[in-house]
Parts: C-alpha cells; structure tokens; sequence
C-alpha cells in the first residue's frame, strides 16, 4: 500500500485506533520516519513499532471495505470535477450572459446524480 493510501485511511478513520497505534501510523506516514526511528523516539522496541503499525493498518484497511467512505468520497470527488469541466465549457450569448442547453443541463444531472449516490449506482 503507497504511503497516500495509508495518510488517506489515517485521515479518514484513525479515530477508530488506540493513540499508540495513532501515534505510530501518524509517526510513519505523515513523519515518514522510519520503524527504528519511531522506536527510538517512543522508547518501544522496533519490533513493538513494526507490529503497532500493521495492526492499525489492518483495522483501517477492514473498515475502508466495510464502509466505503473513501472510495465514495473519491467518486464524488470526480463527478465534482466534471461538472465543473461542464460549467467551463459553457457559453455566453449576445448579452454575456451563460446559455445552457438541453446537452449541458442533462451532463450536469447526471454527474449531481452520481455526486448524491457516490458512484455506487444506487439511489440514497
């Protein structure tokens, strides 16, 4: 797992892990500072520190599958940036003022839409 992968699940559900695991997580990926380094500034072992890490990487990793939340943030996130893609394109007309037509106003539905569901097809 790259290291955006485990700042984003810290991000996202590190309140679910003990302050050591925490500690030891935001240490590594936030810090980048490594096990040994870790261990040295907590006064745990390095091994204390390895094991510390792979359990909150697990439990965040568990709870990521359960409940989703970033991979639907991230489809959000997308269809956020298409509509606003959508909204560059438009244009103006005679007075300056913006036009929208059938095609703009049906791509903007549709990615609101997928915005409220999360990309996950289902209707909330």
């Amino acid at each position: 797992m790259d290291n955006h992968a485990k700042v984003l699940l810290l991000d996202f559900y590190g309140g679910l892990l003990t302050a050591k695991q925490y500690e030891c997580m935001d240490l590594h990926c936030n810090e980048d500072l490594s096990f040994a380094e870790i261990a040295e500034q907590l006064s745990i072992s390095r091994q204390g520190v390895f094991d510390l890490v792979k359990r909150a990487q697990d439990i965040l990793l568990k709870t990521e599958q359960k409940l989703a939340f970033i991979r639907k943030f991230n489809a959000r996130l997308l269809a956020a940036e298409r509509v606003m893609s959508v909204l560059n394109q438009m244009k103006t007309n005679q007075q300056g003022k913006y036009v929208i037509s059938q095609e703009v106003m049906y791509a903007i539905k549709n990615e609101v839409n997928q915005m409220i569901d999360g990309g996950t097809g289902e209707e909330l």
